[in-house]
């Protein structure tokens, strides 16, 4: 998939985050902050064909306090293999889990509990992400043995990659791009799970999928808050009794419409996680 990336200046950290209101309102699938979220610089990815253009008034909270600037940068999707690289370092979660790419030095062994190797060509979803972090603190907590794991919106996999590792029956993924689900399928591969169930779609593939039937113990999704509210009404029949649903890819304002919106469907609160402002929320069905 190609994107646009807006990289905005604003004029100070109070702006940046009034920045992040703002671009909740446009279909951003990922931000990063290179100066820190302290800093006054934000690269929100757009995908192209989502991108109509920006103005000013789309950044009424932040030019409230100072000038907002930004320059548009396309991106084709075979330039996310530099950008990747450039600035892709291992990800580790204490002894239990290590992230790396192919040219990363090997750990010694036994170092960690789990390890994934994994070349994010065109996918979101190496680790570095908070919300990705946030997730895997999750999987590497909850008891997945024998249990069936769907990660929804799955990018590179490698959440379901170590749900399967930490002994999981069953780790499947979908993502809506039909690149990041043929990098995801490469990454499973190369981590031993080359028969791993990955699929192109959005919450509507679910209801077309023979292993979707017996539905799951697990239930991933670390997308962004609109679509959360949009789709977790199909997401809802597919978790099993008893199951966990962990939600992501949203800040600690969204919090109280997303929790409304969960119990509204039947699901239970069971308190959220937070790193750098983003949000895991965790749900069960009874």
């Amino acid at each position: 998939m190609d994107y646009v990336c807006l990289d905005l200046e604003v004029a100070n950290s109070i702006a940046l985050d009034l920045l992040q209101a703002d671009l909740d309102a446009l279909p951003v699938e990922t931000v990063d902050f290179p100066d820190g979220e302290m800093g006054r610089r934000a690269l929100a990815y757009i995908p192209m064909d989502q991108f109509l253009g920006v103005t000013l008034e789309d950044f009424p909270m932040a030019s409230s306090v100072g000038e907002v600037r930004w320059t548009e940068i396309r991106m084709e999707h075979q330039n996310w293999n530099a950008v990747w690289e450039a600035s892709f370092s291992p990800i580790s979660i204490g002894n239990k889990l290590l992230i790396r790419a192919p040219f990363h030095e090997a750990p010694a062994a036994g170092a960690y509990e789990h390890e994934i190797v994994l070349e994010p060509k065109m996918a979101f979803g190496t680790g570095h992400h908070a919300t990705t972090y946030l997730m895997c603190e999750a999987l590497l907590a909850l008891d997945l043995l024998g249990k069936r794991v769907l990660d929804m919106g799955c990018g590179t996999a490698v959440l379901a990659v170590l749900a399967a590792q930490r002994g999981a029956t069953f780790a499947g993924g979908i993502d809506i791009d039909e690149h990041a689900v043929r990098n995801a399928r490469e990454i499973a591969a190369n981590n031993s799970f080359p028969e791993m169930p990955l699929a192109v779609g959005d919450a509507r593939v679910l209801k077309q999928l023979d292993w979707t039937a017996p539905g799951f113990d697990v239930f991933i999704a670390n997308i962004q808050r609109n679509v959360l509210l949009e789709d977790l009404a199909t997401y809802e029949p597919f978790v099993r009794p008893g199951g966990v649903v962990l939600l992501s890819g949203f800040y600690e304002e969204d919090v109280p419409v997303l929790r409304e919106h969960a119990e509204s469907l039947g699901l239970v609160f069971d308190g959220v996680a937070v790193k750098d402002r983003w949000c895991r929320m965790d749900l069960r069905k009874p």
